[in-house]
């Protein structure tokens, strides 16, 4: 399962990420479909190919797994990383399936990303509400239903690191900002920076990015003695140093 995830990671890091956005001055506030601000006419860099999937599941694995769980509950903290960038990969997946590039599928306000239902579905999977109600009643069964404990435990361990990973996306989008108080409001918070536009920090972010994603690979590498673990680990390495090649190479700017 944890390969399945690494493979998956990798493709919407290196074949979907967010490659190419065109953007356009933004108009009005509010809606689904209505970032509140979006500079008119250039193609944004890429300066980050490894975050942010990678980076989220390395997170929701150093702070929601222990040694001590269960073969399946280290793998809960794994997917509950990966988990609100889901739909994301679905939707890249399918504009591979119709032949739908790389400008179609992020161009505001035209593209894929951001048409129905991808819009309600990334609202949906990066809710604070939606992760904070599942993390309090799967607390609430862990610690006060003694039949429903083991079932408490794996779902509280996979909606945190679900929300350490939308609390992440918070901070660190910009003009991608998403909606993230479904099904209270359609407002979103457009961070002052951003994990890989250089108009926002990006080139500093993404380095940042690099070294965190590899201390906590090391964090686990550390925590962790089978294997397993630590293979998986080890292997999400890979798009780190990937993206340093693409820096140093000049292939990103």
């Amino acid at each position: 399962i944890m390969g399945s995830l690494l493979v998956a990671s990798l493709f919407g890091d290196f074949c979907g990420g967010n490659q190419g956005i065109k953007s356009r001055k933004s108009v009005g506030k509010g809606g689904v479909n209505s970032p509140n601000s979006l500079n008119s006419g250039h193609i944004i860099s890429i300066v980050n190919p490894a975050m942010m999937t990678t980076t989220h599941i390395l997170i929701g694995a150093a702070l929601s797994s222990r040694p001590r769980f269960k073969p399946y509950q280290i793998v809960l903290a794994w997917l509950g990383g990966f988990a609100p960038d889901l739909s994301i990969f679905i939707m890249v997946g399918y504009s591979r399936f119709v032949e739908i590039g790389e400008a179609g599928l992020w161009r505001y306000p035209d593209g894929l990303y951001w048409q129905q239902p991808w819009q309600f579905f990334s609202a949906v999977s990066n809710s604070f509400p939606m992760w904070i109600t599942i993390c309090l009643l799967a607390y609430f069964a862990f610690a006060k239903i003694a039949s429903l404990r083991t079932l408490g435990l794996g779902v509280l361990i996979f909606s945190t690191a679900a929300l350490a990973h939308i609390s992440v996306d918070f901070f660190t989008h910009a003009r991608d900002a998403h909606v993230q108080f479904w099904p209270f409001s359609d407002w979103r918070f457009n961070s002052p920076i951003s994990y890989y536009d250089p108009e926002f920090y990006g080139k500093i972010v993404a380095t940042l990015e690099i070294f965190l994603g590899l201390g906590l690979i090391s964090y686990l590498f550390l925590q962790f003695k089978n294997w397993p673990v630590r293979m998986v680990a080890v292997l999400c390495g890979i798009p780190y140093l990937l993206s340093v090649w693409f820096i140093a190479t000049g292939a990103v700017h």
